[in-house]
């Protein structure tokens, strides 16, 4: 099925002096756009001014860099949009004409099978509306659902279910081996990254925690894990755009040191890893700031688990 591509707004015009009017107001627009990014963009390399990458927990107004980024093997590109323009608040002319539009095939072919229908011209669909009323989530003028943490340089579904927040987990899972602390990782079959094993919460789950477990036995083949939620908030990702985020839980738990993962479901491999700093900063996506918290809530609460961990190895995990 072919990706659903942006049509021009401009038609064909019967007299040719008003066709031209348009035609440079149209490229007007555009130009003064890219223009003002380009000085936005020279004025914070000078002023030293940029987003942190790792996003240890998000504002409203802060998207990660991630969420601007072009997806790996998504046939659409985003439209540029430099990070002093992400908030909403702040003026980027001609933004609502120049970004991008995409709805992947996957997402098109679950139409009423989890994934929302496609709507070409605003939220039509009572379901849909019901649902982001029941969430709080307002329509702009277009009709549509607005990202609150800002501006993503796409707009329609992506390679998301569902218009507004689209609700994951992502269990976080720790192991002592040999006086060292090991997170449980996943390597993501579409990216290649490493990553938490996790996902989105479907009709089956009764609760967040059922479906934290649900994804972590689905994807690792491990259970029985005593959960505490340390996170609830936006999940920044690449799949973002302007109508549909990702909301996430994060779960955090250790487990023993003779529990082995095995991969399935979405993930290529499982396997427990150190957890160092460059281990955080390269997992997938926003979840080095998951594990921070995480570190943070199990080393306050300690436990016998993590008898084995010498008080200067657990500061150290803590400046990470």
């Amino acid at each position: 099925m072919q990706s659903i591509q942006r049509r021009s707004v401009l038609s064909a015009c019967c007299h040719e002096p008003v066709y031209l009017v348009l035609t440079f107001y149209e490229t007007l627009k555009r130009v003064v756009g890219l223009v003002q990014a380009f000085f936005l963009t020279m004025a914070q390399a000078l002023l030293n001014i940029s987003i942190n990458p790792s996003l240890r927990l998000y504002h409203r107004s802060e998207v990660n860099e991630k969420a601007l980024e072009n997806r790996p093997g998504c046939p659409v590109a985003k439209f540029p949009v430099p990070s002093g323009l992400v908030p909403w608040e702040t003026i980027f002319l001609g933004y609502l004409e120049n970004r991008s539009l995409y709805v992947d095939p996957t997402v098109l072919q679950n139409q009423g099978k989890g994934a929302d229908p496609y709507q070409p011209n605003g939220i039509k669909d009572p379901a849909i509306k019901a649902r982001l009323d029941r969430l709080g989530v307002k329509l702009d003028s277009t009709g549509y659902p607005r990202n609150p943490y800002g501006r993503t340089g796409m707009q329609g579904l992506g390679l998301l279910f569902q218009y507004g927040p689209n609700f994951a987990v992502d269990p976080v899972v720790f192991r002592c081996v040999g006086g060292h602390l090991e997170l449980l990782c996943i390597q993501r079959k579409d990216t290649k990254e490493w990553a938490l094993p996790g996902g989105f919460v479907d009709g089956t789950d009764q609760s967040i925690l059922d479906a934290c477990k649900r994804e972590l036995r689905e994807e690792t083949s491990l259970s029985n894990v005593a959960f505490e939620t340390v996170y609830k908030g936006p999940a920044v990702d690449s799949r973002w755009t302007d109508h549909s985020w990702i909301e996430t839980t994060a779960c955090t738990g250790v487990v023993s040191n003779s529990v082995e993962p095995r991969a399935g479901d979405d993930a290529a491999k499982a396997q427990f890893q150190e957890v160092t700093s460059k281990l955080l900063g390269s997992l997938y996506g926003g979840h080095g700031a998951f594990v921070r918290k995480s570190l943070h809530h199990i080393l306050d609460k300690g436990g016998p688990e993590l008898a084995s961990l010498t008080d200067a190895y657990k500061n150290d995990l803590k400046k990470m």
